[in-house]
Order: structure tokens, then C-alpha cells, then sequence
């Protein structure tokens, strides 16, 4: 049965009058007549029931005419699913390394998803992993890109660095703490020179725990000692028994209700890292785009 097929019939159904029907369709009643009966044919039913006084569409004609657009759309549908996937299997495919537990800015999912859409046939494969095993396996072609944060006290000098945002670190404590309603930075930087800072597990990371004490520093504090927490849901239950204070940066979990910005910090820049030689063009481009 062809869409043409459909179309005679529905007129007919329309109209319940062959005469009628074969004038709108630009066609003789007698080839009008022929289409109908190879159709039924075709499907092995009788759809119109016809004598010499009157049309009437049967129960198998009323299911055909109101069901076929709906078929139709699910085949096209179909098809397309069908060519989609074909196109899939040609498709470049970058493979992207993120940190392990942290968020990525929204700027970045959404230069993401246009790059894939409107730029260039391509897939993305995504992969969760610490920090340290990122850059080994961005070494190691494991994947063709890194997004991260830059600390400087890194060497980054075997990459190349697009950087795409640049976010504030933020002190957070549980909401309706007693430093959220300091009125000063004297005042908060006192209070906040006799809480522990908390850190998750991979704060454990070789310099990175300096690095945060620094940017402390550099707010007007220095925390009293440190509190090492295995996850940060651990950590999150320690901010509710206000056990002390967590640095998190702007994409992390805070709220604006519970957090204050480090406005004399360093900022922390978020970047996407590939190596610099040897790249496949897609992965060029990619970094260009982001």
C-alpha cells in the first residue's frame, strides 16, 4: 500500500461517494474503483461496503483510516533511526576525561552539546576519573581530552590549554551558621581563624591542600587545622554538625544561602588540556570551539 493508495481510499471515506471522490482526485470512477479493489486485495479485508444506493466504510476501513498516519509517522520514524544509526558507526568519536565529583560549568556542557549538534558529525564518549589518572591517560592517548581545573602549581608544559571559565573559590558552612550573619570581613575572618577546614578525601592530592591554605591566607585567615573527610557526603554531614568550614569552588555543591566568595583569592580556572602534537583534526576543532 503506497501513501497514493491511502489517498484514494480516504477520500472515498471522506465523501462515502466514488463520483465525487474520483473529481477531487483528478481520476475516472472506474480507475478509482480499480485502486480500491487492489487495495483490498492487497490487504485481504473489504474496507468499503457499496451498492447501487449508498458507500459505507466498513469496521477494517475505519481501523485503516485512523490508524495509517500514525504507522506512517512511526516508519519514517523508524528509517530515520535506522540512518541515524549508520551515520553513528562513520562518526568521529572524541573521548573526553572530567574529574572525578565535580560539576562541570554549564558553559561548557552547553559548547558541548552545540559542537555536536551544529559543528562537526561527532560522538563523545565521557569518562570519570581522579585527577592524576586524568593526565596519564590524556598522556597515554586514552583520551584525547582533559577538562579541568589549572592549579599553578602544576606543569602543564606538555599541553596545550584552552581556557573556558574562570570561577571564584567560595567558603561554605552549613545554612543559618553564625558566619553567614558577620557583618564585617574583620569579624568573619576572626571566627573563621578558629574553625578546622574540612576537605574531602582528594584534597589529599599532592600540593593541593598548600595551595587551598594559601588562598585562605590570601582571604585574611588561617584555618585552625584540618579535618579529613573519605567522600564528600561525609563532608556534607560534617558542615551540618557545623564541625568547621569547606573551600569549594563555584560550580561545586553550595548554595548562595550558605557560602561566602573569596573575593581576595586567587580564581580557579577550568580549561580543557590535549596534548599538542599529533592530535586527530576533530580534536582541533573541538578545542578551538570550546
Amino acid at each position: 500500500m503506497t501513501d497514493l493508495d491511502f489517498q484514494y481510499f480516504s477520500e472515498v471515506a471522506k465523501l462515502l461517494n466514488f463520483s465525487k471522490a474520483a473529481e477531487n482526485l483528478f481520476i475516472t470512477q472506474s480507475a478509482l474503483s480499480r485502486c480500491i479493489q487492489k487495495l483490498e486485495n492487497e490487504l485481504g479485508v473489504k474496507l468499503l461496503e457499496r451498492d447501487k444506493h449508498e458507500v459505507r466504510i466498513t469496521a477494517a476501513g475505519e481501523v485503516l483510516l485512523r490508524n495509517y498516519n500514525t504507522v506512517q509517522k512511526a516508519n519514517s520514524m523508524l528509517k530515520q533511526s535506522v540512518l541515524n544509526a549508520e551515520k553513528l558507526e562513520t562518526r568521529d568519536i572524541i573521548k573526553i576525561g572530567i574529574m572525578n565529583g565535580h560539576l562541570l560549568p554549564e558553559k561548557v556542557k552547553s559548547r558541548m552539546k552545540s559542537f555536536t549538534l551544529n559543528e562537526l558529525p561527532v560522538s563523545m564518549e565521557v569518562v570519570s576519573i581522579s585527577y592524576g589518572e586524568l593526565f596519564h591517560q590524556l598522556d597515554e592517548k586514552m583520551v584525547d581530552v582533559a577538562l579541568a581545573y589549572e592549579f599553578p602549581f602544576r606543569n602543564y608544559s606538555n599541553y596545550r590549554i584552552n581556557t573556558i571559565a574562570e570561577e571564584d573559590f567560595r567558603i561554605v558552612v552549613t545554612e543559618g551558621h553564625p558566619l553567614l550573619r558577620c557583618m564585617s570581613d574583620e569579624e568573619r575572618c576572626n571566627m573563621l581563624s578558629n574553625m578546622p577546614m574540612l576537605c574531602s578525601g582528594k584534597a589529599h592530592q599532592k600540593s593541593l591542600f598548600p595551595y587551598l591554605i594559601e588562598q585562605c591566607r590570601k582571604q585574611g585567615f588561617q584555618p585552625k587545622g584540618v579535618l579529613y573527610y573519605p567522600t564528600y557526603q561525609d563532608l556534607a554531614n560534617a558542615l551540618i554538625m557545623e564541625k568547621g568550614f569547606a573551600v569549594f569552588n563555584e560550580t561545586d555543591r553550595y548554595s548562595e544561602s550558605n557560602s561566602i566568595r573569596m573575593d581576595r583569592a586567587d580564581r580557579l580556572r577550568f580549561s580543557a588540556f590535549s596534548l599538542k602534537d599529533d592530535i586527530p583534526e576533530v580534536v582541533q576543532k573541538f578545542m578551538e570551539f570550546l
